[in-house]
């Protein structure tokens, strides 16, 4: 519910069990709320970066900060994500 503005009119939201999607056939799926499908690892590799294994938390949209800083390049607008610094050399 928290993807729709607060004015708008919404009057029902549905939210699956754990492990159930809408379609049938599916190769892979993203998306569910839930720890296993939300928890995904997020690879780096180059002499950019600094070898290792975080814990922090670590969001889609900090990806293209990140690569963005490691090629020298200045978003013309606000982004949401932040650079994950530490991951940099």
């Amino acid at each position: 519910m928290h993807q729709f503005p607060a004015t708008s009119n919404v009057e029902l939201v549905i939210t699956l069990t754990p492990f159930s999607i809408f379609s049938e056939g599916s190769v892979a799926t993203h998306g569910s709320p839930y720890d296993y499908d939300t928890h995904v690892p997020l690879i780096f590799s180059g002499p950019w970066f600094v070898p290792g294994r975080y814990a922090e938390f670590a969001r889609t949209v900090d990806l293209a900060p990140t690569l963005a800083a490691v090629a020298g390049a200045k978003s013309s607008e606000k982004l949401d994500g932040v650079v994950l610094r530490r991951a940099l050399r």
